[in-house]
């Protein structure tokens, strides 16, 4: 270990450097700690929701453009994303709404999915050699099953249908494992607190609990080694419901949006006082389709990753020029991948890059380390890689300046810009 390798992200350009390893002795002043000794959590991997927008952007692309896809988003030279949440029946992100059961006496069917979202999926499966892990999430129950008769504005789903849902839910995983496709993680609903224009649905904690232990039930006697997530809500009540809800041993572990702010500590609370649980940053994204507005993915990354988190999911990776297609609600989103539905043409996010910075260097089966900088204006994260590598990220907010990064009796002295997001690779 006598070099490092630096890439560099300064002003959306992404450079590549060596420096020499130095003697870590008298230093005090200004280091980037790295502590190898201590590891923190698996790493599952990263990626996006497979949503029907998604699904169908990338269908209606030439085939050159696909090929192009597939490599920005799973490739080598891109963000090798593995990691992938599915959306049981629609989401406010398809082409309209619909439902595998839309009434009680309807035979259950998924032939809308696969139009767009299991071809998806099966190009993607073919590219990665089989390599993708999924979550699988609700928006909504039938509407016959629910106290106000309709998927979207919210509602309940009715108690006297809690058994007939869970058996829509087990088809749901047998006609997907009948395509190939097995789920790994899956929570009983998306966003329990919100009441929406869209598919929507309401669970108290009670509820929650109530229904993931009977759904536990019947995914054993099913044989689905699948693991149950709670909460799959914003940030802000990790501690107040996700952590209450691990207090049942039904569930494996939590999924968290970014909608609400920060809260990194929460995520780091939640990882000190269950170790072994799994956390899955499951949603975030951006409203606005603007470049020059900062996007937080590098600062979501780094400090997601420094608090223990084992994966982080992105919204939609494929959406038009108008942020979708979506409906019942009034405006799109930004995504990685920007295509134009009429020319065809595809253009990258301006924080593709920043992620890039993490998910092309970190491996799936990962261990997140514990690091520390002397300046919080400084994001640090460190991971060891499945070779033995030391991988190190650093997200500055503060001004231009030197810093030394700290690895056992080594230092790798280097220069860092105002918002530069850096990847320094120490060798075993």
């Amino acid at each position: 270990m006598e070099k490092a390798k630096v890439f560099a992200l300064e002003k959306n350009k992404i450079s590549s450097s060596e420096v020499t390893l130095q003697n870590y002795t008298i230093e005090e002043h200004p280091l980037i700690c790295v502590y190898d000794e201590i590891e923190n959590a698996d790493i599952l991997g990263f990626g996006f929701a497979m949503c029907e927008a998604t699904a169908y952007n990338y269908a209606i692309m030439p085939e050159e453009k696909k090929k192009e896809i597939l490599e920005l988003l799973f490739g080598k030279t891109g963000l090798h994303y593995r990691l992938f949440r599915l959306c049981i029946g629609s989401s406010d992100f398809t082409l309209d709404s619909y439902c595998y059961k839309p009434t009680e006496e309807s035979p259950f069917d998924i032939s809308r999915d696969k139009k767009y979202i299991i071809p998806f999926i099966k190009d993607v499966q073919k590219f990665t050699n089989n390599e993708c892990v999924f979550m699988a999430s609700p928006w909504s129950p039938p509407a016959y099953m629910k106290t106000n008769n309709e998927r979207l504005h919210g509602g309940k789903l009715k108690k006297e249908y809690y058994k007939e849902y869970i058996e829509y839910l087990i088809q749901f995983l047998k006609e997907y494992q009948k395509e190939g496709i097995n789920i790994s993680y899956m929570s009983i609903q998306n966003e329990q607190k919100a009441i929406q224009t869209w598919e929507s649905c309401e669970f108290n904690l009670e509820e929650e609990r109530e229904f993931a232990t009977l759904l536990k039930k019947a995914l054993k006697k099913n044989k689905f080694n699948i693991k149950l997530l709670a909460w799959d809500h914003n940030k802000e009540r990790l501690i107040t419901r996700g952590l209450k809800a691990l207090e049942s041993d039904v569930f494996d572990g939590i999924a968290y949006h970014w909608y609400t702010g920060d809260h990194f500590d929460a995520v780091g609370m939640v990882r000190s006082f269950k170790r072994d649980t799994i956390l899955i940053e499951s949603e975030f994204c951006r409203s606005v389709i603007e470049d020059n507005i900062n996007s937080n993915y590098a600062l979501e990354f780094v400090n997601s990753i420094n608090r223990g988190t084992n994966g982080l999911i992105e919204w939609n990776a494929i959406l038009d020029e108008n942020g979708g297609p979506y409906h019942n609600r009034q405006a799109g989103c930004d995504a990685t991948l920007r295509i134009d539905s009429k020319t065809k043409s595809l253009k990258l996010a301006n924080y593709y890059n920043e992620v890039f910075m993490f998910t092309n260097f970190i491996d799936v089966g990962a261990k997140s380390l514990y690091a520390s900088s002397y300046n919080d204006f400084i994001k640090v994260s460190a991971v060891r890689n499945k070779n033995g590598n030391i991988i190190v990220n650093l997200v500055n907010k503060h001004a231009d300046q030197r810093v030394k990064v700290c690895l056992r009796d080594k230092f790798a002295e280097i220069d860092i810009k105002a918002d530069g997001v850096y990847t320094i690779i120490f060798n075993d």
